[in-house]
C-alpha cells in the first residue's frame, strides 16, 4: 500500500487599501460639553465614518449616519459610541457619565439695569447664582425660548444685553453646575417698554440774509416736549415749528420727549447768504436751494449776468447789476 500523500494548501489573503493606508483601530476620542443630561456627546477622529451606533452601557440608544457625529441623550447613564469606517473596522469609544439634573437646587435672582425702558435702547440683565465659577453654565430665556434667537446683542455668561425686546417680554435665566448638576431658575422680569419718538431734520436750508424761514422737521410719535438748541435766531425754544432767522450760519440741535422720558435727536442747518450780488453768486456756485418765508424763492440755478450797454457820446460803458 504506498504512503499517502501530504498535500500544503497556502492562503494568500489580498488586502485592498483605499487611501494608501490601512489602520485598525483606528485614533477616535468621545467628548462632552458637560457632565448632565441636555449636555452634547460628540466624536472626533480623522478617519472616514460609514456608522455610528450610540450605546447606553450595552444597549443600543441611538444608530447614526456618518455625518451626524454629534449627540445629545435624554436619559441619565454611561455612554458609548461604536464607530465604523469605510475598511470595515469598528472601535467603541467612551465611556462618558452624564447625570440627572437637580432642578430648583440653585438658588438665582437676576435684575435689570433700567427699567422701564425706551424702544430700540439697549438693557442688560445681569444674573447672581450661589454657586458661581466656570463650571456654571448660564441659559437666558426670553419668554421661553433662547435668547440667542432673538437678535441679542450680547449673551455672554451672567450677563444679557439686548435692545430687540418688546412690552410684555419675559426674561429668566437656568443657571446649571456642570460638575454637580445642580441647577436653579431665576425669577422672571416682566419688559416695559415704552415707544421711542423719531425726528428727522431734513436737508440743510439756505437763507436770504434779513429774511426768516419755519423750521418743520419730521416728527413721528406722542411727543410732549420740544427743545431747539441754540435760541440764537429762533421765535421760540419749546415748540415744534418756530420761525428762523439767524444771521449768520446755524446748526440747531432739535430734542423731541414724551412724557415717558423717551427722547430723540436730530440736527437741522441754517445757511445764510447774502443778497449783493457777490453773496448770491457765492451762493449759486455751491446749487444751493434758497428759501425764504412767504412765497418769495431763489433758484439755484446760474446767475443772470449784468447787463452792459455804452452811455451815448461819452464812451463809457454802464455796468447794471
Amino acid at each position: 500500500m504506498p504512503a499517502p500523500r501530504v498535500y500544503i494548501l497556502t492562503l494568500t489573503v489580498l488586502c485592498t487599501v483605499y487611501g494608501g493606508h490601512s489602520q485598525c483601530p483606528f485614533s477616535a476620542s468621545l467628548n462632552s460639553t458637560g457632565n448632565c443630561i441636555g449636555d452634547t456627546l460628540s466624536i472626533r477622529t480623522n478617519a472616514a465614518l460609514t456608522q455610528i451606533v450610540w450605546l447606553i452601557g450595552s444597549v443600543v440608544d441611538k444608530v447614526t449616519s456618518a455625518f451626524d457625529t454629534l449627540y445629545r441623550p435624554t436619559r441619565a447613564g454611561s455612554y458609548k459610541a461604536a464607530i465604523s469606517n469605510d475598511d470595515g473596522c469598528t472601535v467603541t469609544i467612551g465611556p462618558i457619565v452624564l447625570k440627572e439634573v437637580n432642578n430648583n437646587v440653585t438658588p438665582v435672582s437676576i435684575s435689570a439695569s433700567e427699567m422701564p425702558v425706551c424702544s430700540g435702547k439697549p438693557v442688560t440683565f445681569t444674573a447672581i447664582s450661589s454657586s458661581p465659577g466656570s463650571s456654571s453654565v448660564y441659559q437666558w430665556l426670553v419668554n421661553g425660548a433662547s435668547a440667542n434667537n432673538t437678535n441679542a446683542i450680547v449673551v455672554d455668561g451672567p450677563r444679557f444685553t439686548s435692545s430687540h425686546l418688546s412690552n410684555g417680554d419675559i426674561i429668566t435665566c437656568v443657571v446649571l453646575n456642570n460638575n454637580t448638576c445642580d441647577a436653579g431658575t431665576s425669577n422672571s422680569l416682566s419688559m416695559v417698554v415704552n415707544a421711542s419718538p423719531h425726528v428727522v431734520a431734513g436737508p440743510p436750508v439756505a437763507l436770504p440774509l434779513g429774511e426768516s424761514v419755519v423750521l418743520r422737521p419730521a416728527v413721528d410719535g406722542d411727543i410732549s416736549s420740544y427743545l431747539w438748541s441754540p435760541a440764537t435766531g429762533l421765535s421760540n425754544i419749546h415748540i415744534g415749528d418756530p420761525v428762523a432767522m439767524p444771521l449768520k450760519n446755524t446748526t440747531y440741535m432739535l430734542t423731541v420727549g414724551t412724557a415717558e422720558g423717551c427722547k430723540d435727536s436730530a440736527a437741522l442747518t441754517v445757511n445764510v447768504f447774502s443778497t449783493s450780488w457777490e453773496g448770491r453768486k457765492a451762493a449759486a456756485s455751491k446749487n444751493s436751494p434758497f428759501l425764504t418765508a412767504g412765497a418769495r424763492k431763489y433758484s439755484s440755478g446760474p446767475m443772470p449776468l449784468p447787463a452792459i450797454r455804452p452811455l451815448a457820446g461819452t464812451g463809457i460803458i454802464m455796468v447794471r447789476q
